[in-house]
Formats: structure tokens, C-alpha cells, sequence
């Protein structure tokens, strides 16, 4: 329906990827999902960020953690800075750092795919969380004897945080997709193997054709 709707895959070829951006400028991306796990703090902007079938504005302290199964792309409505830290994770190097009582992933796959994968923080809760990302970031630079052993306390330190985190949170995030998108949506991810036509959407939805393309056509692309 609009070219907002197109999947992509995007590997990851290294056991930790951690990026922390600025951009300055209106863009968006295609959704696309990876191959490992996804931790992202949202820091400043105005950003949408997609998850699935579900749509949320983001806010400063705003915890978001992936799972390679989900789709999910970010938008940026304006020009101001869009500031966050992203940090892809293989699952071997997550298995590697968890123990037999202690699963790191669990916050990324104990839960229903594309639900619960937000919690917000306060600045007293995302300062020990900003203070993690810095010493990682700080770590990665280098190569000295004991840095990698270090890198791996700190992003198990990290995980162990955020896991807590999702664990004892009673927050629920705004879902602001309009209805009429998400029921699409679904429809569609549930129905791949049919002839999915607008006119087929619409008899099934129950809705005129016209106006689900105009529904999409707002979608930012």
C-alpha cells in the first residue's frame, strides 16, 4: 500500500554492535529486523517508533528492547536532534554471558511478540543506565589486556539492569497507530498466503478501499 510497509533484513555480523547517534535532519527507516537482539535508549527528539503493528511517541528514558522475530522502523517528525543508543546483540554472546539461573534474554522473549517492549525511566532511573553505556563506550575504543573482559561485565551488568527494569515495571506505553492501520496490519501478517488485493481488505475489514489506501498514505514512508 505505501512503500512504509516494506521489510528488511539487516544483519548483524559481530556479537555486540553499540552505536549512540545524533542525527539532525527528518528521516525514517524502512521496518526491518535483525538477527539478534536489540536494546535502544531513546534520549531527545521528536520520534515515532514502530513495533510491529503498534505505533509509540517517544520520550527521554524510554527503554525499548527487540527480539529478532520484530519488525520495527523510527521516524523522526522534525529537524531538532534525534539522539539514541542502540546496542544489537547475538544470541550465542547472550547465552555466553547468562547462567543457568540467570537467562539475559529473557526480557527479550518472555513476552508476546510485539507487546511489552517499552518501559520509560526516570532521569534518576536512566542515569545508571547512561552511566553503563559510557563505560562500554569507553571500552570499545581500546584493546588493552582485559577490555574485552570488561566490555562483557558491563553490557551483563547492562542486561541485568534492564531485565530488573522490565521485570518490576507496571508501565504501559500509548499505542497512537491508527486502529484501522493495525487491524490491516494484522489481517495481512495472518493472511500472507491469500490474495491480499484492497478489494479483499475492504470486504474483509469492512471498510471501503479508498479509504484504507488513504488511512496508509498517511503513514510516513
Amino acid at each position: 500500500m505505501n512503500e512504509s510497509l516494506e521489510y528488511l533484513y539487516d544483519p548483524i555480523q559481530m556479537d555486540l554492535l553499540y552505536l549512540h547517534r545524533v542525527t539532525t535532519y527528518n528521516m525514517g527507516t524502512f521496518y526491518h529486523r535483525h538477527n539478534g537482539y536489540e536494546l535502544y535508549i531513546f534520549l531527545r527528539g521528536n520520534v515515532n517508533f514502530y513495533i510491529d503493528n503498534r505505533c509509540h511517541h517517544l520520550e527521554r528514558g524510554d527503554l525499548i528492547v527487540l527480539n529478532p522475530e520484530e519488525m520495527h522502523r523510527s521516524f523522526a517528525l522534525d529537524k531538532n536532534e534525534y539522539e539514541r543508543i542502540t546496542i544489537n546483540l547475538q544470541k550465542s554472546y547472550l547465552n555466553r554471558l547468562s547462567t543457568s539461573s540467570t537467562n539475559l534474554s529473557a526480557c527479550f522473549d518472555h513476552r508476546p511478540k510485539g507487546k511489552g517492549n517499552i518501559i520509560h525511566l526516570n532521569e534518576e532511573e536512566l542515569e545508571p543506565f547512561l552511566n553503563l553505556t559510557t563505560q562500554v563506550e569507553q571500552m570499545l575504543l581500546i584493546s588493552d589486556y582485559g577490555a574485552d573482559i570488561m566490555r562483557n561485565m558491563l553490557i551483563a551488568r547492562l542486561l541485568l539492569m534492564t531485565n530488573l527494569a522490565f521485570k518490576h515495571t507496571d508501565f504501559v506505553p500509548s499505542d497512537i497507530m491508527p486502529e484501522l492501520v493495525r487491524n490491516t496490519m494484522d489481517y495481512i501478517e495472518t493472511n500472507l498466503t491469500e490474495s491480499l488485493t484492497l478489494q479483499h481488505l475492504s470486504e474483509k475489514l469492512f471498510t471501503n478501499s479508498s479509504y484504507i489506501s488513504r488511512q496508509f498514505k498517511k503513514q510516513p514512508d
